[in-house]
């Protein structure tokens, strides 16, 4: 009796022994996966952070069994992103003719989180939506600086720049010093914030090269951009008068201007 006792003894403890060393095993497992799935992420080039984004846009993609994404040209914290199919135009199924067709181009700020479709007309391109959201990889992967964006109603608040008022002849205006910002982002806050009169006739991104608009509403002639390097200059002409912009990178700010003179 005291023998068969100290069999199930035996039995219990091994059994318990086998539990526990499985329940350590799921662990281990558990957490290489997760370790697996950390240096996945980690892995992500560009171009693959940029698939996930158009993935999970509402660019209408849907005719198209495959697409492939590209990287263009990054300039400051912009990506520019070719997205295209290919074709195999050879009669051969044995040998492959592949061409490549353009289905969109993309202009993604990372740091404002908007995606713009200008594939029509790049100086007036189409928001586009999207629900991916982790971006933490994307500054490293595609070498881009992260500047932080105020939520605030008004995008430049005043703990992030410096500004003083400016009297010229026949006008006058203020200048700004915007800390850690770029041409793009002090250009689409004038826009946001309505910095200047009339600021929704400006064009809703940065022109590749000069260019003059004809508006001729509500007094406003045209309006002419001259772009230069890390330096915009934008006229806005009027019946009477002209409002002048400027938007200059230094170093790591930006340096805004906005004179309204009179004719």
């Amino acid at each position: 009796m005291i023998q068969k006792l100290k069999i199930t003894r035996i039995i219990i403890v091994l059994v318990l022994l086998i539990l526990i060393s499985c329940k350590d095993s799921k662990s281990e497992e558990a957490k290489d996966a997760v370790k697996k799935t950390d240096v996945e992420k980690a892995k992500l080039t560009c171009e693959d952070i940029a698939l996930e984004v158009v993935k999970s846009s509402d660019l209408d993609l849907k005719i198209y069994k495959d697409y492939f994404v590209r990287i263009e040209r990054i300039e400051n914290d912009s990506i520019t992103i070719q997205v295209y199919f290919e074709n195999n135009l050879s009669d051969d199924p044995k040998v492959k003719q592949m061409v490549e067709s353009t289905i969109a181009w993309l202009l993604f700020l990372p740091n404002e989180k908007q995606l713009w479709n200008t594939t029509a007309d790049p100086e007036n391109p189409i928001k586009v939506n999207y629900t991916f959201n982790n971006l933490e990889n994307i500054y490293k992967s595609c070498n881009i600086p992260k500047t932080e964006i105020s939520k605030n109603s008004k995008s430049d608040t005043s703990k992030d720049k410096d500004c003083k008022d400016i009297v010229v002849e026949m006008g006058g205006g203020e200048e700004c010093l915007v800390r850690n910002s770029t041409l793009e982002n002090v250009y689409a806050n004038i826009i946001k914030d309505e910095a200047v009169t009339d600021s929704k006739y400006l064009l809703n991104a940065i022109p590749t090269n000069n260019k003059s608009i004809d508006i001729n509403e509500n007094g406003l002639i045209n309006i002419e951009y001259k772009i230069g390097k890390d330096k915009i200059e934008i006229e806005m002409n009027y019946q009477g008068g002209v409002t002048e912009v400027k938007i200059e990178k230094s170093n790591n700010d930006v340096i805004k201007t906005i004179i309204y003179n009179a004719d």
